[in-house]
C-alpha cells in the first residue's frame, strides 16, 4: 500500500507579520531567502514603516520650527496670542454668546471683588453695532477676507448680488492691501545672511535703532 502524502501549502508556513521563525533556515548558505508567494520579509516591512515615521518625524520638526519663527514674527508685529488662541477657539466651537455671557459674568464677579472695570476700558472693546448695515458689513469681510489670503471663492454672498459684489470689490481692495504688506517684510532670510538675528521675519531696521 502506498505510503499516504500530505502537500504543505507554502503560504501556511511563514506569515511576516506573526512569525517568529527566520526564514534563514531554509536558505542555501550565502544566499539571500526569498518569501514564500512573493510576500515581504518581516523586517523589510518594518523597514519600511520606520522610514515612513522618520519621515513624518522630519516634516512635524520642520512644521514645529516654522511655527515658532510664526508666532515670534506676528507677536513682534503686535498681535496677542492669547487673545488670538481664545478667538481661534470660540470661532471653531461657535459659541460666541456663551462666551459673552463668561465675559459678562466675569465683569460681575470683578465688581463684586473691589476690581471693577471702569466705562473707559469698556470703551476699548471693538464691537458691531446690531443696526450695522449689510452693505458694511459685506465690505468689511470682503477686505478682511482679502487681507487675510482667503480665496476669493470665500465670499459667503451670491456674486449676483448687490452685497456679494460689495464684497468682491472690498476683496480686491483688501488684496492691494496684502501686497503691500509683504512688500515691506524683508526677503526671506535676508536676516541670517547679515548674522543679526535668528528670527527670519524680524525687522532690521528696528534692529539696528
Amino acid at each position: 500500500m502506498a505510503k499516504k502524502t500530505t502537500r504543505i501549502n507554502e503560504s501556511d508556513r511563514y506569515d511576516p507579520y506573526t512569525s517568529r521563525a527566520s526564514l534563514m533556515d531554509d536558505a542555501p548558505k550565502g544566499e539571500i531567502p526569498t518569501q514564500p508567494n512573493t510576500l515581504p520579509a518581516e523586517d523589510a516591512v518594518l523597514a519600511l514603516n520606520l522610514a515612513k515615521m522618520i519621515a513624518a518625524d522630519t516634516l512635524l520638526d520642520g512644521a514645529k520650527a516654522d511655527h515658532k519663527a510664526v508666532k515670534q514674527h506676528v507677536e513682534a508685529k503686535g498681535v496677542n496670542l492669547k487673545a488670538h488662541s481664545l478667538a481661534s477657539k470660540i470661532v471653531s466651537s461657535g459659541k460666541v454668546a456663551e462666551y459673552i455671557e463668561l465675559f459678562s459674568d466675569t465683569l460681575k464677579y470683578l465688581k463684586i471683588r473691589g476690581r471693577p472695570v471702569q466705562t473707559s476700558q469698556l470703551e476699548l472693546l471693538v464691537t458691531e453695532d446690531d443696526r450695522t448695515p449689510v452693505d458694511d458689513r459685506a465690505r468689511e469681510e470682503g477686505r478682511y477676507a482679502g487681507i487675510m489670503g482667503y480665496p476669493e471663492s470665500s465670499n459667503p454672498y451670491s456674486v449676483d448680488s448687490e452685497h456679494g459684489q460689495i464684497w468682491l470689490t472690498a476683496y480686491r481692495g483688501g488684496e492691494d492691501e496684502r501686497k503691500l504688506i509683504l512688500d515691506l517684510e524683508p526677503a526671506e532670510g535676508s536676516e541670517l545672511i547679515s548674522g543679526q538675528s535668528d528670527d527670519p521675519f524680524a525687522d532690521p531696521e528696528a534692529e539696528a535703532a
